[in-house]
């Protein structure tokens, strides 16, 4: 809610109201480029990578108008743009493991709290 309501530049956001996280967001961004709005293009998101695991991305919401659309430009910068990094499914299964035990660790407050319990997993 920061970036919409403490710029001039935000009319619209995705989020997470838990842990959790929009996983396959380039899908997302993909949309967005086709010229589809917020709101379809979360739905689309949703029911092709959402829905397969509602325990994580039930959390997951648009702060703002889901009516809006993206401007030309951005389309153009957003089409073809894809994941920095491809994982494999055991990755994405690690990857899961990690954060699922990292969101139970209730000593954790910041960035920098989750460092010192857990200095190799971010590299």
């Amino acid at each position: 809610m920061t970036y919409l309501l403490d710029t001039g530049y935000g009319l619209a956001t995705v989020g997470s109201t838990k842990v959790g996280g929009m996983h396959s967001g380039h899908s997302f961004h993909q949309y967005l480029a086709q010229g589809k709005t917020w709101g379809q293009a979360f739905r689309l998101w949703y029911n092709n990578y959402g829905k397969f695991d509602d325990g994580w991305f039930l959390g997951m919401g648009i702060y703002g108008d889901p009516l809006l659309k993206v401007s030309p430009r951005t389309r153009g910068e957003l089409i073809g743009h894809q994941p920095v990094k491809k994982f494999t499914p055991e990755e994405l299964t690690h990857l899961y493991n990690l954060l699922q035990e990292s969101a139970l660790d209730d000593d954790i407050q910041s960035f920098s709290d989750y460092l010192s319990v857990y200095p190799t997993h971010y590299r």
